[in-house]
């Protein structure tokens, strides 16, 4: 049938290459997805640590520190949830061009688990987390605004008294 080992193997790889191949991407591609949500999960569990924190240390790094946290992380959120959805969608393109002739069927029902399988992640509560904290932090800044405010003003107001009733 074959002329030699390499023919016969030729003639395989190109029967399952390319389904072998898309299912392969479709594991890296889950793993990358995987690896970029545990660095978000990770940054979340920064920002809530530092909720935790107390004395002047906690107050300076809440008012300081977590607001570029907070963004950082509602960036990376939305990176990573623009990036799950081009994906999916190279993903379908893929699998409607490789399954639209029924040349490649050996490793389909491989591949069609490996597209139905779901991979959810809590991109909306984290988001919502750092939208609470975002409102405390403006709160919280407001607030000492108004108190470095009060304290000037009092301040100025007791500066101008003195200067005023001192006599000439």
């Amino acid at each position: 049938m074959f002329h030699s080992v390499e023919a016969a193997r030729d003639v395989i790889l190109n029967e399952i290459g390319h389904e072998l191949a898309f299912y392969y991407a479709l594991q890296r591609s889950r793993s990358r997805s995987i690896h970029e949500w545990h660095e978000i999960q990770q940054l979340s569990e920064r920002i809530t640590a530092s909720q935790q924190q107390s004395g002047i240390a906690g107050v300076c790094r809440r008012l300081f520190i977590q607001p570029r946290l907070l963004r950082e992380c509602a960036t990376r959120i939305a990176v990573f949830s623009q990036g799950q959805i081009v994906v999916r969608d190279l993903n379908r393109g893929q699998y409607t061009s490789l399954y639209s002739s029924s040349r490649h069927e050996s490793f389909r029902s491989m591949v069609d688990e490996a597209m139905n399988e779901p991979m959810t992640f809590p991109t909306s509560q984290i988001l919502d987390l750092v939208r609470f904290l975002e409102g405390r932090v403006l709160r919280s800044i407001e607030n000492l605004v108004i108190i470095v405010a009060a304290i000037l003003g009092g301040a100025v107001g007791s500066l101008l008294t003195l200067l005023l009733t001192r006599p000439r």
